[in-house]
């Protein structure tokens, strides 16, 4: 939040009343808003003492304002000046708000007295123009070298746009005032979008200003301009765009619209005679007689460049003699800003023409200036006028005058008309960065991505500023002769654009060019850049588990499609891939499985456990990680529970499974049939063997449903506890039923050797194919031998069901299926093994098994099915799949979607459900007379001929009528079809009566379509309320508690009494309430001001007032408790000296004491919105830059007043994500720019990784504080640890470090150990160690003295103590070593070799040997 200090009353502007009268009149209002620098809005400042603003026509204005920062809106100027600040002067007639040109100015100054109590400041501000004045002519690398115009900046032939826009667009790339005053117009068209109407030649000395510029087009009649906000607008001179003749409706007169009007004149440049020296010493002389001369003829000379001859010199000098005749004026008139038919700023504006009293009475006038001010007295505005000679005159001025900044236009007459067309070139585009990526299309491949980034174009080939529409892109392949292709066009904004579609790991070749906008030249190709597209190298997500169950021998791995999170996989997924394991890893491929699919695994060892996982592979190849594995259980091809099978069971399934094969083979042969045309007569006889023997039989098998034997062949031969189950169950039946079962074996037998004959037929007609049944690839049985032309009948191996609730219970397999003969529960049910159900037909074609179509006619023959062998049990518990159904005569129609009876195509009743599942009903016939319809729903048709009566008889429809009858059976309601009459007893209600008049039995009360009429016993009317006009006319009066709502009352007064001066009185004035005495207690108008002799008692509630312009002095608010909200904790509260607020959960938030003693602020606390500022936040956050780790707790954020990237700050560490609670307190520095150097420091405790506490002392001072590679970091930094318990360690460290390695020091008190890292070296002046040695070929031979000297500085304090060693290179000799001749500055080491030899033994082998020399020293005092 922002606190500013505030004095406890505030002085506000008395409220200002608009009187309307019959002219079109209005009031002026202004008020100043503030804004941050080329930024956005701060707010209003509403209360000012004073200021002055001058807006000017075609030059800078100015704005001083007095403010006292303690007042409203005064925290906002208490920004420091280099924080800048923008003032926008906004003007109303009373509607909406607007800034006029030239009215944002910028703070430049301020001052104030700093013993002033109320911190009152002046401002001086100037208006945003005045920033042309800090856009100079720098570019030193565009000027002349040579001639008359050396060291200036020369634009030949060129509009007034683009030379504003070219020093514009070099001073914005210069990071100057342009980034702040936007260009509204361009290199082509000026602010009215208007080509530009001429061209100039003008030199610029260095340094000239833009505003030098910008004065001295207006004074050479090329421009206009304004500002608007922070945009710089220029016009072609006289643009009526801008400079608009208001002449004929702007009309100011001295009597009605003038309050002050001052004058000033001058004949201070009266002149009867000229003199003019033009160019090559020419001169001309022109005298005016009519000029005044009170003392005489007044003489002029003037030096004119560019006036080369007479009759230009004539005409220029009749110009200057008819203004030098006659006395100059300027005229200021200050101006009635209420009740004003026209006001300044609104209606018109500097530069306008209007008519208004001068020299004459009313005299077209330009608008020169509005200076607008504010008072204690008010609003005040004035204008400067000048008449139309003096304005041209100022203009001629500047232009005879010639140079403003060193610019001269080229010759009198003004600047050439501009071309129809620009004819320059842009440059060519740098910069260009083509970055490539790979992604997904919809259809799920991986293509390429090329983005390509520019800067953008901005001047011509000319080094002249040129305006650019968009950019066009171009690109090829990297090959020979590859052709160019658009890549697309962009906006001149727009400086990047994505190419896609590209083929991945291709090279391409890119290229950008500008398009101007009006040049009918398109800019230069830039450099061709090369770029590889990336290849798509990102793996799909890992798979979810597979899904694993195991039936027969046979594990199902199936997959749900979705990843292991969850969700779905991505576009360019293609398949999975199945791994197997015994030991859940080290996966071996096993087999690919498709979205949502499954694969059989076989050949695995009965009982055994086997690991799957799954990984996911996408189009282009890539390979996700291998999913979590899941095991199961090879499960036996028979259980238990198959063994355990009644064998009443098992011989119903054989029955069914009998029928099924006699239809089989009736279907193989007819199949076969044209292929064995050879043998088609013992295919015949076969044939009727098996019906003759089927239809004999049937009647047995069906009395015999349980005592069918089995004849499958494919029927698995393996199960031998199942054949003697069933061999104890035949033998069980067949000694009551073997008469039966000698049948129906015989029916078999001859079914199978049917089905045999088939086979060996259709092999013999083949001469090689042969038929296989089976839910396996025949090719899996190394004993088939599969040819080109052989059938595959595949049959389902399998099916799965719910053990219980769908989605919530177990999954079964099976590879059967069963169903009830009869009514469910209540018949026998038949087994049908899966194995003899034939799901498709396959042949194959000697590489692979394909889709076999089978032609209708070659399977049934035409006719073949007949209703005599299709009896009524032939649809007994079965279902219809598909299709629609109709009898013959096609009166009766079924479908899944209902039941249809027609007549002649015309459907007289429908049985059928809607779109949402609803059935319905639907007739076009009549119900017969007695025909009865229980509930129903009629919709649409027509009922009749009936009479129809609810079960009760108290409703009766007929043609007649309706007639309705209570309990009793009296009728209450009936209404007579003939003559349209309804009887009731009872009250109508919420109906609707049309018609005639109502009238009561007395005639006391009417009602119709006019209105109510009320009659007293007399017949006298006593209310009347007409339906025409809503009016109600009353003889006597409301009486107490009658209630009016919504309607109007008119009269000239309601009053609460009839006397006067009593009671409360409301008239069309407003509201006025008397005492007993007859005073006016309290007021009330209609325009909303409210008066009272009296106060707002205790307990009084005064809801969301606003106080306007206005003064509350000397009020006491008397209350024990001032608050917005009655209930407890909730809003805010003013408790005697105390402040309270609570938030919308009724917590605490505020607590503002005026003893001070338990101030309260909760939530986040900040001292300001801008400039150097504090922020207090409860829950500060931090995070790793290194890591991954996120810490909060409370903390203290300080602000610079200027850009910086990071802000220092002080914060409590509560708890990370990783360590939980802590609690250490943080310091950062901050840093300006993003990867500037930093330091961080902590003090406090911490927990390590396996969650030990630690107290940590860390300070650590970074060379890029935002590196997040720790390898990559370089600094220094010093750590203090100490872990909790006696045997943890303690640790001090003192390091700097970068990615060659740490040097410092660390002390470990546990092991007692002091570590150094890096080389030995010596510290300033006083180096602890010292260490000096010697390598290479010092060659000592026996019984020799070396010694070896060292030197250094002397520390500043104490000395070295030497210590000294020598070494033996080879190892073969022996030598001693001493240090001796030790001073301040240096030592010596002296080295003694052995004899040759000692006792015999030899000390020099080789007769010599290598040494090299160690010298260590410490620091002692």
């Amino acid at each position: 939040m922002v606190v500013d200090p505030v004095f406890p009353f505030y002085a506000i502007s008395a409220p200002v009343f608009n009187v309307w009268s019959p002219l079109m009149v209005k009031t002026l209002h202004a008020r100043l808003v503030a804004y941050l620098p080329n930024g956005g809005r701060l707010g209003n400042l509403p209360a000012p003492l004073s200021w002055d603003a001058s807006i000017v026509n075609n030059d800078l204005g100015a704005l001083k304002v007095v403010y006292s920062r303690r007042t409203v809106g005064g925290g906002i100027l208490k920004r420091g000046l280099e924080q800048g600040l923008e003032i926008g002067l906004e003007v109303s007639d009373g509607g909406t708000w607007s800034e006029p040109y030239n009215c944002r100015y910028l703070l430049i100054g301020r001052s104030r007295n700093a013993e002033d109590v109320s911190d009152t400041v002046t401002l001086t501000c100037q208006s945003m123009g005045w920033l042309a004045n800090k856009i100079l002519n720098n570019n030193t690398a565009h000027l002349i070298a040579d001639g008359d115009n050396k060291g200036k900046r020369a634009f030949l032939s060129k509009n007034p746009g683009t030379i504003i826009r070219t020093i514009l667009d070099e001073n914005k790339a210069r990071k100057g005032a342009g980034l702040v005053l936007a260009p509204g117009f361009d290199t082509g068209k000026d602010a009215a979008g208007a080509n530009w109407k001429s061209v100039y030649t003008l030199y610029y000395s260095l340094g000239t200003s833009l505003n030098s510029m910008l004065s001295s087009m207006v004074g050479g009649g090329a421009i206009d301009w304004r500002t608007e906000g922070r945009t710089l607008r220029i016009w072609n001179a006289d643009s009526t765009s801008l400079s608009r003749d208001l002449s004929g409706r702007v009309h100011i007169s001295m009597a009605h619209d003038i309050l002050e009007a001052p004058e000033e004149e001058s004949i201070e440049d009266l002149s009867s005679d000229i003199l003019v020296e033009g160019d090559n010493g020419l001169i001309f002389r022109e005298s005016n007689p009519a000029a005044p001369t009170p003392w005489g003829g007044w003489e002029s000379y003037v030096s004119q460049g560019g006036v080369s001859d007479e009759a230009t010199a004539k005409a220029f000098m009749q110009t200057t003699l008819a203004s030098a005749a006659r006395v100059r004026g300027q005229y200021t008139r200050s101006l009635l800003v209420t009740n004003a038919e026209s006001l300044p700023l609104v209606d018109y504006r500097p530069g306008d023409w209007i008519t208004a009293p001068t020299v004459q009475h009313g005299e077209k006038v330009r608008i020169q200036q509005v200076t607008v001010s504010l008072d204690s007295n008010g609003l005040k505005a004035s204008i400067t006028l000048n008449d139309k000679v003096y304005d041209s005159q100022v203009r001629a001025n500047k232009k005879i005058q010639g140079i403003t900044g060193g610019a001269t236009l080229a010759g009198s007459e003004g600047g050439r008309p501009a071309p129809e067309k620009d004819h320059r070139t842009p440059k060519a585009v740098t910069g260009l960065v083509v970055a490539t990526d790979a992604y997904i299309s919809s259809r799920g491949t991986a293509l390429g991505l090329a983005t390509l980034q520019w800067a953008a174009v901005s001047q011509a080939t000319d080094d002249t500023a040129i305006d650019i529409s968009g950019y066009r892109v171009e690109y090829r392949k990297s090959t020979a002769g590859a052709p160019w292709v658009s890549g697309g066009v962009t906006d001149a904004q727009r400086l990047t654009l994505g190419i896609g579609g590209l083929e991945c790991g291709q090279r391409y070749e890119f290229r950008v060019r500008a398009v101007p906008t009006y040049s009918d030249r398109l800019g230069d190709w830039s450099n061709v850049v090369v770029a590889l597209v990336a290849s798509d190298v990102t793996p799909p997500s890992i798979p979810s588990k597979p899904i694993l169950t195991s039936k027969l021998g046979v594990v199902d791995v199936q997959w749900d499609g979705r990843n292991n999170a969850g969700g779905g996989m991505e576009l360019d997924f293609d398949h999975v891939e199945v791994g197997i394991s015994d030991s859940n890893g080290n996966w071996k491929y096993r087999d690919s499985v498709a979205r949502d699919g499954y694969c059989h695994v076989t050949g695995l060892e009965l009982n055994s456990t086997w690991w799957f996982a799954l990984r996911s592979v996408d189009h282009s190849g890539n390979k996700s990680a291998w999913s979590a594995g899941a095991s199961v259980k090879v499960a036996p091809v028979l259980t238990q529970e198959d063994l355990n099978k009644s064998a009443e069971q098992i011989l119903a399934a054989a029955k069914n499974d009998a029928a099924q094969q006699v239809a089989v083979v009736d279907k193989k042969l007819t199949e076969t049939g044209a292929r064995i045309e050879a043998n088609k007569e013992a295919q015949d006889k076969a044939d009727a063997a098996i019906r003759a023997d089927v239809s004999k039989n049937a009647q047995a098998i069906t009395d015999n449903k349980n005592a069918q034997a089995s004849v499958d062949k494919a029927q698995d031969a393996a199960t031998k506890k199942v054949s003697d189950d069933l061999a104890a169950a035949n033998k069980t039946i067949n000694a009551n039923k073997a008469a039966t079962d000698k049948a129906l074996a015989e029916a078999e037998k001859k079914a199978q050797d049917a089905y045999d004959n088939a086979v060996n037929a259709q092999k013999t007609a083949d001469g090689m194919h042969s038929i296989f049944k089976g839910p396996d690839d025949p090719r899996n049985d190394k004993s088939n031998t599969v040819r080109a032309g052989d059938f595959w009948f595949v049959t389902q191996k399998y099916w799965t069901r719910w053990l219980g609730e769908a989605n919530n219970s177990t999954s079964l397999l099976a590879d059967f299926y069963t169903y009830w003969e009869g009514a469910a529960n209540d018949s026998a049910s038949v087994l049908v093994p899966l194995s003899s159900r034939v799901t498709a037909v396959r042949q194959f074609d000697g590489t692979q098994w394909n889709e076999f179509n089978l032609v209708a006619s070659n399977i049934i023959a035409t006719g073949s099915i007949t209703a005599q062998l299709v009896d009524a049990e032939f649809f007994h518990g079965r279902t219809i799949v598909g299709g629609t159904y109709r009898t013959e005569g096609g009166n009766v129609t079924i479908t899944d979607s209902g039941i249809i009876f027609s007549y002649r195509n015309r459907h007289l009743l429908s049985f059928a459900s809607d779109s949402s599942g609803k059935w319905q009903l639907t007739m076009d016939a009549p119900i017969v007379s007695d025909a009865s319809m229980s509930a129903p729903t009629i919709t649409g048709g027509t009922i009749t001929s009936a009479v129809y009566r609810t079960a009760n008889g108290r409703l009766t429809i007929n043609d007649a009528g309706i007639v309705l009858k209570n309990a009793s059976g009296t009728s209450t309601l009936a209404a007579d079809s003939a003559t349209g009459s309804v009887t009731l007893v009872g009250t109508v209600k919420a109906s609707q009566v049309t018609g005639s008049t109502i009238t009561t039995t007395n005639g006391r009360m009417l009602w119709n379509d006019a209105g109510l009429v009320l009659k007293d016993a007399n017949g006298s009317i006593t209310l009347y309320a007409s339906s025409m006009d809503g009016s109600v006319t009353m003889k006597g009066s409301l009486t107490s508690g009658s209630t009016l709502s919504g309607v109007t009352v008119t009269g000239s007064i309601i009053q609460t009494t009839g006397a006067a001066n009593r009671g409360v009185k409301l008239t069309s004035g407003g509201l006025v309430g008397y005492d007993s005495s007859g005073n006016a207690k309290f007021a009330l108008d209609t325009n909303g001001n409210l008066k009272m002799d009296g106060g707002i008692l205790a307990n009084g509630t005064l809801t969301a007032p606003t106080v306007n312009a206005g003064v509350m002095t000397s009020t006491v608010i008397n209350a024990p408790v001032v608050q917005s909200s009655t209930a407890e904790n909730t809003g805010w509260k003013l408790r005697g000296n105390a402040l309270d607020m609570w938030d919308s959960k009724r917590n605490h938030t505020v607590h503002l004491d005026g003893e001070g003693a338990s101030n309260l602020l909760t939530g986040t606390f900040q001292t300001g919105l801008s400039g150097n500022r504090v922020m207090i936040s409860p829950s500060f956050q931090q995070h790793e830059i290194t890591g991954s780790d996120k810490l909060e707790g409370a903390g203290i954020q300080f602000y610079h007043g200027t850009d910086s990237y990071k802000h220092p700050y002080i914060a409590v560490e509560s708890t990370t994500q990783q360590e939980g609670e802590v609690s250490a307190l943080t310091f950062n520095g901050g840093h300006r720019a993003q990867n500037d150097p930093g330091a961080f420091g902590r003090i406090g405790e911490r927990k390590s990784d396996n969650g030990v506490k630690y107290g940590t002392v860390f300070l650590k001072a970074y060379r890029n504080y935002d590196e997040s590679n720790a390898s990559k970091q370089a600094g220094a930094m010093l750590n203090l640890m100490a872990f909790s318990g006696t045997s943890s360690d303690t640790v001090a460290a003192l390091e700097a470090f970068d990615n060659n390695g740490t040097v410092g020091v660390q002390a470990v008190i546990n092991t007692g150990y002091l570590s150094f890292a890096g080389f030995l070296g010596r510290y300033a002046s006083r180096g602890t160690f010292l260490s000096l040695y010697w390598e290479g070929t010092h060659h000592i031979s026996p019984w020799m003295v070396f010694r070896f000297k060292g030197s250094w500085t002397p520390p500043k304090y104490g000395s070295y103590k030497i210590v000294g060693g020598v070494n033996n290179s080879a190892g073969n000799a022996m030598c001693t070593s001493a240090p001796c001749n030790e001073t301040s500055s240096g030592a010596e080491i002296m080295v003694q070799s052995m004899p040759a030899t000692v006792g015999g033994y030899s000390m020099f082998p080789g007769g010599g040997t290598n040494i090299w020399c160690t010298m260590f020293g410490y620091l002692r005092k």
